[in-house]
């Protein structure tokens, strides 16, 4: 069954934004499906998706920002030690 690159592509975008807002698999699927038929989207290119196996929502972890801060104290504290170390050998 062809798909077309361009309508996939559209329709994957909005299938992942649908993953990543916690929604299992085949649920989001069916709102991309619904969404490209408000569009009007012909249904012969994107029809032929389907879930299988698994319909469990992906965890989606976002990174916070304490990390990063945490991760730049550290490199400055590894600097400041490694020139205090070649400064007293």
């Amino acid at each position: 069954w062809p798909v077309k690159d361009g309508t996939t592509a559209r329709f994957m975008e909005i299938f992942y934004q649908y993953l990543q807002e916690g929604d299992a698999k085949d649920v989001a699927l069916r709102k991309a499906k619904l969404q490209f038929i408000e569009q009007g989207e012909a249904p012969y290119f994107w029809a032929a998706y389907v879930v299988n196996g698994d319909t469990v929502p992906i965890p989606f972890h976002r990174q916070s920002w304490s990390s990063y801060w945490w991760a730049g104290l550290l490199l400055v504290g590894g600097m400041i030690y490694y020139f205090i170390k070649m400064r007293n050998p």
